[in-house]
């Protein structure tokens, strides 16, 4: 007998994989050095899945009598991270990148898984050769890589390593998170009220009957 875990696990690498190949080639996104980027797109996805899940999972235990509650909150947090995650409301840079959001909510991407994994596919793809061109800004000489002022406009780093913290900050949540689920598991422990046999119960009405 395999653990569930495993089963749900490798569920997760086989939709995640080929939902990459799909995506990733149907787009036409950066290809160069021999697949690296594609491989790192795959890796970063990967991590991403397994860390909304237990954050799923998280939420689920605290609101383990309510579970329709917790599906909403789940459904907000959802929300929440698709706001403040730099795709649609801008990050805002150290270079004076511009922003919309107010510097009190500026700790909410911080947090975010979703910005982190926006921020590190970002780099991953401008980047790539192929957007090497440069841009030429008014009133001054020469020029600047188009991939670097398209990041500085969306209010991403413009060096190649961030892209790599990004995933070790993706990894941290996950260890994070299953610290914290295997906590909330112990604490909030309580007896399944379906943990009774199906036989069993069909034999209870049968007697109350």
């Amino acid at each position: 007998m395999y653990c569930v875990m495993f089963f749900v696990m490798a569920i997760i690498c086989v939709e995640t994989v080929f939902g990459c190949i799909v995506q990733y080639y149907l787009v036409g996104l950066n290809n160069d050095n021999y697949g690296q980027p594609f491989a790192f797109f795959i890796l970063v996805l990967l991590v991403y899945t397994v860390v909304m899940s237990l954050l799923f999972r998280v939420v689920l235990v605290l609101c383990h009598n309510y579970v329709n509650v917790g599906v909403s909150v789940y459904g907000v947090i959802l929300l929440m991270s698709s706001l403040f995650s730099g795709f649609i409301l801008p990050r805002g840079t150290s270079e004076g990148g511009n922003t919309s959001v107010p510097d009190y909510w500026q700790w909410a991407y911080y947090i975010n898984p979703t910005a982190w994994t926006l921020s590190a596919l970002a780099i991953n793809e401008y980047k790539g050769t192929r957007d090497d061109g440069l841009v030429e800004r008014e009133g001054e000489s020469g020029g600047e890589r188009f991939g670097e002022v398209a990041l500085t406009l969306i209010g991403h780093s413009t060096e190649s390593r961030d892209k790599w913290n990004s995933l070790l900050v993706l990894i941290g949540m996950y260890v994070g998170l299953t610290v914290l689920l295997d906590i909330l598991l112990r604490v909030c422990r309580r007896e399944c009220v379906y943990a009774i046999p199906l036989r069993e119960r069909g034999r209870e009405r049968m007697r109350r009957s």
